[in-house]
């Protein structure tokens, strides 16, 4: 490839066909055969030149371009790739035309050296080198290309051609420069973000601090020799294994590396700290002599992050962990006993006579009972096991790694409760008075073949309700019996059947008021007036058709009920201007025909679509957020408003805000004042409102039950508000 490089005396005209082929070897064969004057040489001709055509494909379908050059000026080529018109834009056949030169393709700042590194390479007698370099394509831009030659002799040791295997590195080139760019950047604010400078040389196994580094663990400067093995006992035991996995992988590949771990500072307190680094320096040998890098604290963040995390999973009364990070465990839990061939036992607990208690010394000593009550139950287990607040006076307690036997689990299982039975039968000391409490427990065994954690919180719920009415302060195993009470509720499907069928389930509504009270909309609530003349609520009905199969029938039926709704009231003077908010369940909202369906009803009533709003629970989006977005675009294509319902304040959905085409966020107001209080309840609700305001998203404040709480709500700008305090539902 050197510019000049002049061929060796003798013809050489049989090679360049071969350097076709790609193979010295084959040629040798062929020549030595010829000489032999052996007559089995046309037979293995064709099958080398077979075996040479598929190398070519296989070559010719790949990433690697081939090239052969003939040492001469401006590099003329001999043979080139069928796949290198996908990299430089050229075919094989201009490449090959007399006159085109390899030269002129090489970038003018690389060109002298890669002539220079290919000359003294081919003087030296390497039988291969590796070079990187730029090539103007066709279309005239530039791209990065790494080169992996060999140069081939004749028998009388003259240099014939130089083949190379070209791979595109355009991406890695600028990734590369991408990382350069952002050291200098980091250089240039290192001193503005008071990062801690540190060093690592190799040789000697030297680690070296700068003034920042140890004063930022509360160190005095050059506190202490430091290299490798003592910066690795600073590390905290949690962390280590990760961080020296990472930091090893990562200076294997000479690659830029952050790692986050904690420190253990002067005063033996751990800090969270960001490690960054970079190995900038290594020896002949390839193997890296010296890294850099910074320490930054990160502390501040870490506990913001922590705070924002408990407040996504764990209760913020008592630290338990809530609902969303026990359903996460419960099937962490499923999943290891089938595993292991293990049980393990649900524990539903609720307390005896809270709400009486509540009532009658407040809403404080209440909350102080309940963390009283978290504290004992905690007591009570191993640290294997979880305990959990649902909300209110409702705990959860999960027993794992029991007894494969279903008997001998059972056991192991009465024998725990029986102890938190003792435990929560004990006074308490509250306002100066002992004050008791017991709670019913309700028990329910599982192992791996368990579906789904709502069957087991059911399932324990139920045995805990047989516990109530068994008198209280005991315990109940889920059993064949409950399932038969169970069984008679899916029976109960058959009863919904057909009252879907002649009209029997009905809507009522709630009104919504704006500011200054005005009626704005209403939404619709689920009644099903039954022949036993009880009234079933949606809860109760949406849980029958759903173990009835029933739920996108029930779906459609409210559908078309809510949209008949507006349309009755579109010439009535009074509710002409309402909007109409409808729930839509997780079992609708992801059937494949619900946005065609929504669109036929809103058409064949005539409705302007953004009178109807649809409300989604939060609960539906978890786990499913990707497949969420792209329902509710769908869903927001046809025009109707969308509301995310029973807004928690859980981390994952607030991140996600911003990505959902929502038109409001509902807020349960009745939620937020029993686990917050007013003074909490009021910060919650206006760090909700400010999010909202910049995402341009309405609030509703949902069962609004007292004056006080309305009075906040007014003050506070939620948009609209509703609950018992307005009155109840009803038919319009």
């Amino acid at each position: 490839m050197l510019p000049g490089l002049g061929r060796s005396a003798g013809s050489v005209d049989h090679r360049r066909v071969a350097a076709g082929t790609g193979h010295r070897d084959k040629e040798v064969v062929m020549e030595t055969l010829d000489q032999a004057g052996q007559a089995p040489v046309g037979e293995l001709v064709r099958h080398l030149r077979a075996q040479q055509a598929a190398e070519r494909k296989l070559f010719d379908s790949g990433p690697v371009v081939v090239l052969v050059w003939l040492p001469e000026d401006g590099w003329p080529l001999a043979y080139a790739s069928a796949n290198v018109e996908a990299q430089l834009g050229y075919t094989a056949r201009e490449m090959l035309v007399p006159g085109f030169r390899y030269a002129d393709l090489v970038h003018p700042d690389d060109l002298v050296r890669v002539g220079r590194e290919v000359g003294e390479r081919v003087a030296a007698g390497l039988s291969e080198y590796e070079q990187s370099y730029r090539l103007r394509g066709k279309d005239g831009r530039w791209r990065w290309f790494y080169d992996f030659s060999r140069p081939e002799w004749d028998r009388d040791g003259r240099l014939v051609r130089i083949r190379g295997y070209l791979i595109d590195r355009t991406r890695h080139k600028e990734a590369e420069n991408a990382l350069q760019e952002s050291e200098r950047r980091l250089r240039l604010a290192q001193a503005a973000s008071g990062a801690g400078i540190w060093e690592w040389q190799f040789a000697g196994d030297r680690v070296l601090w700068d003034a920042r580094c140890w004063q930022m663990l509360g160190y005095e400067d050059q506190a202490f020799a430091m290299d490798y093995s003592r910066w690795k006992t600073l590390v905290h035991p949690d962390d280590s294994p990760a961080a020296l996995e990472t930091l090893r992988e990562q200076l294997a590949r000479a690659q830029a590396f952050v790692i986050e771990l904690r420190l253990r500072r002067a005063d033996g307190a751990w800090q969270w700290t960001e490690v960054r680094g970079k190995a900038v320096e290594a020896g002949p040998d390839g193997r890296m002599r010296r890294v850099l890098g910074t320490h930054i604290d990160i502390s501040a963040r870490k506990a913001s992050e922590e705070k924002i995390e408990r407040m996504a999973f764990y209760d913020t009364l008592t630290g338990l962990p809530n609902r969303r990070l026990l359903l996460d465990r419960i099937g962490q839990a499923i999943a290891a006993a089938r595993r292991a061939g293990s049980q393990g036992a649900l524990v539903f607990v609720d307390l005896d006579r809270f709400k009486q208690l509540n009532d009658t010394l407040g809403h404080e000593m209440g909350d102080a009972m309940l963390v009283e009550v978290a504290r004992r139950l905690q007591g009570a287990v191993r640290a294997s096991d979880t305990v959990a607040r649902l909300g209110g006076d409702e705990f959860v307690v999960m027993l794992t790694g029991l007894s494969g036997q279903a008997r001998a689990a059972a056991l192991q299982a009465e024998t725990v409760v029986q102890g938190m039975l003792a435990e929560l039968g004990q006074p308490v000391q509250l306002g100066g008075h002992q004050r008791y409490t017991g709670a019913s427990f309700g028990v329910a065994l599982f192992d791996g073949t368990l579906a789904d954690a709502d069957t087991l919180i059911r399932r324990a719920d139920m045995a805990m309700y047989h516990a109530k009415r068994a008198g209280r302060h005991t315990l109940r195993f889920f059993d064949e019996a409950m399932q038969e009470a169970f069984s008679a509720r899916v029976q109960g499907g058959q009863s919904l059947r057909r009252a879907l069928a002649e009209g029997g389930v009905k809507l009522h509504f709630e009104r919504q008021y704006g500011r200054a009270r005005q009626v704005v909309g209403a939404e619709a609530l689920l009644r099903w007036p039954r022949r036993d003349g009880r009234v079933l609520r949606a809860r109760e009905v949406l849980a029958l058709a759903a173990e009835a199969g029933l739920s996108v029938q029930l779906g459609r039926y409210l559908l078309d009920a809510a949209c008949a709704a507006l349309a009755r009231w579109r010439s009535d003077g009074e509710h002409g201007h309402w909007h109409l908010a409808l729930n839509v369940d997780a079992v609708q909202l992801y059937h494949p025909d619900f946005p065609r369906e929504l669109a036929l009803s809103l058409e064949r009533y005539a409705l302007a679509p953004e009178r109807l709003t649809l409300e989604v629970p939060e609960a539906a989006l978890a786990g499913r957020e990707e497949e969420a977005q792209g329902r509710l675009a769908a869903l927001a294509g046809v025009g109707v408003r969308l509301s995310l319902d029973n807004f928690s304040l859980a981390f994952a959905t607030i991140a996600q805000l911003g990505s959902l085409p929502l038109s409001e966020l509902k807020v349960d107001c009745r939620q937020l004042w029993a686990l917050q209080g007013e003074a909490g309840a009021r910060a919650l609700a206006s760090a909700v409102l400010a999010l909202c305001a910049t995402l341009g998203v309405v609030v509703v404040a949902r069962n609004v039950d007292t004056a006080a709480q309305y009075a906040l709500c007014e003050e506070l700008g939620f948009h609209a508000c509703q609950g018992h305090y307005f009155g109840d539902a009803e038919a319009l």
